[in-house]
């Protein structure tokens, strides 16, 4: 099964100025396996499940 990522997000105004929220999920399945650094000529787990939110605000 492939590694799904999804993401969201929302923009609105905060007071007078303009923000957004980002939502980010990856490795939803959690399925485990390697990936190749090319640059390194070695193999590297794949990262875990991470969900992240986060909020930027124009000013």
């Amino acid at each position: 099964m492939p590694r799904r990522e999804r993401g969201a997000r929302y923009r609105f105004r905060l007071f007078t100025k303009s923000a957004v929220f980002r939502l980010q999920a990856q490795d939803l399945t959690d399925v485990y396996g390697w990936d190749i650094n090319a640059r390194q000529v070695a193999f590297e787990p794949n990262e875990q499940r991470r969900v992240s939110l986060s909020l930027a605000v124009d000013f």
